[in-house]
């Protein structure tokens, strides 16, 4: 059985991304994408850059309303051999995989969907309690490269082919 992927065929990239994270229907538009790249960098780096954006979101949107908000975190690590040992269990630990990853063009791709509190409360069990009614919804997509390019390669990736399926506000 081919996996959804291959069926689009070729390099159509944008067209596999839009795939993996689902409809983007007019109510539920992508309205941020972050690109996080990683390298060698320990859990810790990963955590503290994950917490800050998600507490930045939490307190953009208690400003705006999050019913309609939509965000993706594009973690991009940048070659399977040069990951570091803790990031693999730690990845896992937090729910960052998927049990079977997608694969495309020399990725591993895990998408998973999280509400933003937990996930901070995950990430930092201090974290400060969220104002009330907001339940921020994010997804995360992993993006584990199988060489490492480089992280200009990473963010041309997120730009280029992420971006352009996903097309934030």
């Amino acid at each position: 059985m081919s996996h959804p992927l291959q069926e689009l065929g070729g390099d159509n990239s944008a067209a596999a991304f839009s795939v993996l994270v689902g409809p983007t229907d007019s109510d539920r538009r992508v309205t941020n994408a972050f690109c996080v790249t990683v390298y060698n960098e320990p859990d810790s780096s990963l955590r503290s850059t994950l917490h800050s954006v998600l507490l930045a979101l939490r307190h953009s949107y208690s400003q705006v309303g999050c019913d309609s908000a939509r965000s993706i975190i594009c973690i991009l690590i940048d070659g399977r051999a040069q990951m570091h040992p803790s990031l693999r269990s730690w990845l896992k630990n937090v729910q960052l995989t998927a049990d079977v990853p997608h694969r495309y063009a020399g990725l591993d791709i895990h998408v998973t969907s999280h509400h933003a509190d937990t996930l901070a409360r995950t990430l930092d069990p201090a974290s400060p309690k969220p104002a009330a009614g907001c339940m921020l919804k994010i997804d995360a997509m992993l993006c584990i490269k199988n060489e490492n390019r480089g992280k200009l390669e990473s963010h041309a990736l997120f730009f280029r082919e992420i971006c352009a399926a996903v097309q934030p506000e």
